[in-house]
């Protein structure tokens, strides 16, 4: 039973793969620095983490808003291109997981890789060396988010805000 669901899994996820990255003309959304929506499908992007939309870092002493930074960030990114993305699973939320690209010419460029290379994402997944190599250069020429003063790892900033909107509720 478990190799059958296994199975299935890896058929969805093919299925979801060839649907997704064939994708042309469809609605293209930028929700925020690491999630689109492409069509009817809401995709996160694999192994990184970009700042959430109402969070805030202090870059050269004054408080700014990171998370619309990252998902302007994306969106400039984009432009006018096409999305396609290769999806490898689905998060705990339902969203696709996957690494998605724009195409100029026959040069496909990874948009997770550019979030990191701008410092307006981190990488979560330690075992991706590129994108570690990637992030390293971007914190040495303090780009995006390394060049802030004030900044918290999207993860910690969704921990202390869930929290923070739990007492507001209990108040």
């Amino acid at each position: 039973m478990t190799r059958l669901k296994s199975f299935i899994k890896y058929l969805a996820v093919l299925a979801a793969a060839f649907f997704i990255s064939h994708k042309i003309g469809t609605r293209q959304i930028v929700v925020d620095g690491d999630t689109l929506i492409l069509g009817r499908e809401k995709i996160r992007f694999s192994a990184v983490d970009a700042p959430e939309i109402k969070q805030t870092c202090t870059c050269g002493g004054e408080k700014t808003n990171c998370g619309i930074q990252a998902k302007k960030a994306l969106a400039d990114f984009i432009g006018s291109s096409t999305v396609s993305c290769v999806p490898s699973g689905r998060d705990v939320y339902g969203r696709l997981l996957a690494e998605c690209f724009i195409t100029a010419g026959s040069e496909k460029t990874s948009l997770n890789t550019l979030m990191v290379r701008a410092g307006m994402a981190v990488v979560i997944s330690k075992s991706n060396e590129a994108l570690l190599l990637e992030e390293a250069k971007a914190i040495r020429g303090k780009k995006g988010i390394w060049g802030c003063e004030d900044f918290q790892m999207p993860a910690d900033f969704r921990k202390s805000d869930q929290n923070s909107r739990s007492i507001r509720v209990s108040d």
